[in-house]
């Protein structure tokens, strides 16, 4: 028996199934060319399982494996889901991590600076490679007791004690070079500190307390501040070059990228 089509077309109830027919098959290859799809490599495969290997110090199961593999693509999925829904867009903590991750992103390697360019980065900010200005400075430690120091000052001052004989054991030890007034706040404390300033050079002073104990202090040295040593000059001068270069090239393509944006502020705010 034949069958003739062209009535069939003419019928309104085929042609509503074949176009129905048509849309379904339409719309599901949209769906399925818009499925996103996570692609689990064998390398990431292999980081994961030599990282939980390390953790526990011995080798995985299959299960254990398979269990790896699925939090991986779980984790995926809700970061693509997150990403998707715009989560982003609300949270600022992760808005400050994207911020810092694109910023770092932006800086380039540096190229090696040449001896003129050092020489101008130098010139141009010679104070910052001076030591600290600083001062050298003796001292008989007292671990607690004051009256133990004070009587032990008087015997110094009396010229019947020598003060190297006196005292406990310091751990940095009795004789203190060149230190910075940074440091001798971090070791002592800042009354310490101002009262070492305001000594007179040579002469024993005390008790002054500080976090440790007790402390019978004479001043030997003062030292005004003098240009680094050669090797450590020359390694903060490349660094700091460096820093100022990327710093420049962080400012060109931040100026690129607000270029592409229609930046609207509120009236009377410059936007820099």
């Amino acid at each position: 028996m034949q069958i003739r089509i062209a009535p069939l077309l003419r019928d309104p109830l085929v042609g509503f199934v074949l176009a129905g027919s048509l849309i379904f098959l339409a719309y599901s290859h949209v769906v399925q060319q818009a499925q996103p799809r996570i692609i689990v490599t064998d390398a990431a495969v292999n980081d994961l399982v030599e990282e939980r290997r390390m953790v526990l110090d011995r080798e995985i199961s299959p299960a254990e494996r398979d269990e790896l593999i699925t939090g991986y693509v779980d984790h995926q999925v809700l970061v693509n889901e997150a990403i998707a829904r715009g989560l982003y867009r609300n949270d600022a903590n992760v808005r400050k991590r994207l911020a810092d991750k694109m910023y770092f992103l932006l800086g380039e390697d540096p190229p090696e600076p040449n001896a003129d360019q050092l020489q101008a980065r130098f010139d141009a900010h010679a104070e910052e490679y001076l030591t600290p200005r600083s001062l050298t400075f003796e001292h008989v430690y007292f671990k607690s007791d004051r009256k133990v120091a004070e009587r032990a000052l008087a015997a110094i001052a009396a010229g019947t004690a020598d003060a190297g004989g006196l005292g406990d054991t310091f751990w940095l030890g009795s004789r203190m070079e060149r230190y910075s007034s940074k440091q001798l706040i971090v070791l002592f404390g800042f009354e310490f500190e101002r009262a070492l300033q305001s000594m007179t050079d040579g002469a024993w002073y005390g008790p002054l307390q500080s976090g440790r104990g007790w402390h019978l202090v004479r001043v030997l040295e003062r030292h005004e501040p003098r240009i680094l040593p050669d090797t450590e000059l020359h390694q903060q001068l490349v660094n700091d070059w460096k820093e100022d270069w990327r710093k420049s090239q962080r400012a060109k393509m931040f100026a690129a990228l607000r270029a592409q944006y229609d930046i609207i502020l509120p009236s009377g705010v410059s936007g820099g």
